[in-house]
């Protein structure tokens, strides 16, 4: 009963912080959700071989009410680039289907480094984008804009994120204002969640080792759980993002992914 309640606890709190996060960053949540869930995951005895996938998957299940919350306070704020996510949007949706080909195939060690790479890459961009915050690349053409796309859709099917590490990245190195990018992140985040969501149900489909109550990969317990502070939090971070600077905006989200990139690589190599 202890290690149920310190579960449902761990959960619930979890949500607090991913749905904060996913208004004030336009992430979706995932990048707090995974490393949490995997640790809760853990305590209750889940399989190593499926605990990096149900975390990604169940992280992919809250996002995509969370994610709609957050992209509507973005657009009231008009800080949505709509032209953007209508370019973006169909070839993210490719890109979630080559990504849950890959994740029904690829280990959790492989999930987990792919995972670490890619938000310390990010992390290192925001950082050096502090150093130089007047360098900025022209808009590039809508071939690129697609072609990334692609990327985005394929690198958070697989780490369990809206999309906003990369899509927010992205903007902001070709000129865009990091207000303009959270809010474009987190339009993106559902169009990612939805086909991703019913990649992870097919990919974990008959797996060996599912705790009960599981779709797929997906936990229905943990959804259920981390949900509800999760929507409630949501728009409170929105609120905070636009009173903060860029400056100040953009350091908080490199230390934040920074910290889950490290944690996420110590435990493939440690």
């Amino acid at each position: 009963m202890e290690e149920m309640m310190t579960m449902a606890l761990s959960l619930v709190f979890c949500g607090a912080v991913a749905g904060f996060m996913a208004g004030l960053l336009g992430i979706g949540g995932g990048a707090v959700m995974v490393p949490v869930l995997y640790e809760v995951f853990g305590y209750i005895g889940i399989d190593e071989a499926i605990r990096t996938h149900m975390a990604v998957a169940t992280s992919l299940a809250v996002i995509l009410p969370t994610g709609l919350l957050s992209a509507y306070g973005h657009n009231k704020k008009q800080s949505v680039d709509w032209p953007v996510v209508r370019v973006m949007g169909p070839l993210v949706v490719v890109g979630v289907a080559i990504g849950a080909l890959i994740a029904r195939s690829a280990d959790g060690a492989t999930l987990r480094m792919i995972y670490g790479v890619a938000v310390l890459l990010v992390a290192c961009f925001l950082l050096w984008s502090q150093r130089y915050p007047q360098f900025r690349l022209a808009w590039p053409s809508n071939l690129v804009v697609r072609l990334y796309g692609v990327l985005t859709g394929v690198l958070s099917t697989l780490m369990g994120i809206g999309g906003g590490t990369f899509t927010g990245s992205f903007m902001t190195l070709f000129g865009r204002s990091i207000h303009k990018a959270v809010g474009t992140a987190a339009a993106i985040g559902p169009i990612i969640a939805l086909p991703a969501i019913l990649g992870m149900v097919w990919a974990g489909w008959g797996a060996n080792a599912l705790p009960p109550f599981s779709l797929g990969f997906v936990s229905l317990i943990g959804a259920v759980l981390i949900l509800p502070t999760s929507l409630l939090f949501a728009p409170l971070g929105v609120r905070a993002a636009h009173g903060l600077r860029r400056e100040t905006l953009e350091l908080l989200f490199a230390l934040f992914l920074m910290t889950v990139g490290v944690r996420f690589l110590y435990s493939v190599f440690v």
